[in-house]
């Protein structure tokens, strides 16, 4: 999970690096699996359902 905070509150001491943080003692919340792909399909099969879409397009 990535967070982008406003640029008005940006932090930018160095050009290469990213910090990592966990909250301690708190859930990260995760989303609805349908937002990441498809449930019960591989990538292979993930392909060829997504070819199949933009053939119909």
């Amino acid at each position: 999970m990535q967070l982008h905070p406003p640029q008005s509150q940006y932090v930018n001491n160095s050009r290469y690096c990213l910090h990592l943080w966990k909250p301690i003692n708190q859930d990260i919340p995760m989303p609805p699996a349908s937002f990441v792909g498809v449930v019960g399909l591989g990538p292979s099969e993930a392909a060829m359902l997504f070819a199949r879409i933009e053939a119909l397009s």
